[in-house]
């Protein structure tokens, strides 16, 4: 069965800037890429358990360049990062398919932990009504209509807890046959009209959105989520870069929490 992610793994904006890297996303495209034979583009050595990023946006690298010098359809963007929705997930897992036997890599001593520390416990969720939200990534398919694939960030700023949410639906479109939509800059904050808790935003969701280049606007709309407590909750999100153009309308989509996704997390950057 092909293996999937639910963030991408591996490096942005020409290896400046990390991807979400999820650990068992991480784990998944280490695992594919050590499947691979270094004909295809695989490490010559095994990509061990405990790879930095750059290691692996480096070894992304090299497959998608070495996929496209042998000549193997359709062509990969040579980006260095590996999406839950693109053809270089797709290539790993067809030629992982064809290998002998997986690599099995030695997982590292974990460090015991003395006792529990709630403030930087990520299993530990208080419920917060501050909060601000950011696209990590996006595709859509479709000239009328189509589908439509985004990865979102939630970050409870008073709680300091962020949790990852995949949101895939049906849409109406107009504008490029395919986009793709870059991670974007964390939201306003935007206050709930009851606590919850970071890992509670699952439901029913809507939204629309338009787009070209770095410009855009999105809209989402949370449906009938029974810790929110409104018939529909809408929130702004800043669009990330676009390579496309047009507009969409999204209709009875799921927003899911990304299991084990949940972190402590406080970003030093955004006041």
């Amino acid at each position: 069965m092909p293996k999937k992610i639910h963030a991408s793994v591996g490096m942005h904006k020409n290896g400046t800037k990390n991807c979400f890297n999820l650990p068992n996303d991480v784990q998944t495209i280490v695992d594919l890429l050590n499947l691979v034979t270094a004909t295809e583009g695989a490490p010559a050595d095994p990509l061990p358990a405990t790879s930095s990023p750059g290691e692996i946006y480096q070894a992304i690298l090299n497959f998608q360049q070495t996929q496209n010098d042998l000549g193997r359809l359709p062509r990969l963007s040579v980006d260095g990062h590996v999406d839950p929705v693109n053809a270089t997930l797709d290539r790993l897992n067809r030629l992982a398919e064809r290998a002998p036997a997986p690599y099995l890599p030695v997982l590292p001593d974990l460090t015991p932990r003395l006792g529990p520390d709630f403030s930087d416990d990520p299993n530990t969720v208080f419920a917060g009504d501050q909060f601000r939200i950011k696209l990590l990534e996006g595709e859509s398919f479709g000239e009328i209509g189509g589908m439509a694939s985004y990865t979102f960030a939630i970050w409870d700023v008073k709680n300091s807890r962020a949790a990852a949410y995949e949101y895939a639906t049906v849409i109406l479109t107009a504008g490029s046959a395919i986009t793709e939509t870059g991670e974007g800059d964390w939201s306003e904050l935007f206050t709930t009209p009851n606590f919850i808790q970071v890992d509670q935003f699952g439901g029913a969701a809507d939204h629309w959105a338009l787009g070209a280049g770095p410009l855009g606007v999105m809209k989402l709309s949370l449906i009938g989520n029974p810790f929110i407590g409104k018939m529909k909750f809408t929130v702004d999100v800043p669009s990330g870069n676009s390579k496309g153009f047009g507009g969409e309308q999204g209709r009875q989509g799921t927003f899911k929490l990304v299991s084990g996704s949940v972190k402590v997390f406080t970003d030093p950057d955004v006041k």
